[in-house]
């Protein structure tokens, strides 16, 4: 599965990270340590998708309150929430070349 990923750099101490999904909070733990590393929040539904972009170790969530959100995941920040769909988010894509995100929405 995508969420178990060997992810670049200082995200954890072995470099090997979970990201899982919630209600309306994202977590990152180390697998190596057992640690968790970072809660992300904001969404205000329920969170169906993540995307990872592991060149700039980025984050990409989209929740049933019909935005999408870009997240640094080294610091837990939210960078953008990007807006436009009428429904809930039910999936994302992300190029790699460029990391741009690409969403569908319920219809």
């Amino acid at each position: 599965p995508r969420e178990w990923d060997h992810l670049p750099g200082d995200l954890g101490a072995g470099g090997v990270a979970l990201l899982t999904g919630s209600q309306d909070t994202v977590r990152r733990c180390d697998l190596e340590v057992g640690a968790e590393h970072a809660t992300m929040e904001g969404h205000s539904g329920r969170i169906a998708c993540l995307a990872v972009w592991e060149r700039e170790c980025v984050l990409f969530t989209g929740s049933q309150d019909s935005t999408a959100r870009r997240w640094d995941f080294k610091k837990g920040a939210e960078q953008v929430t990007m807006e436009g769909h009428a429904n809930g988010i039910t999936c994302l894509a992300i190029s790699e070349r460029g990391g741009s995100p690409c969403s569908r929405a319920r219809r």
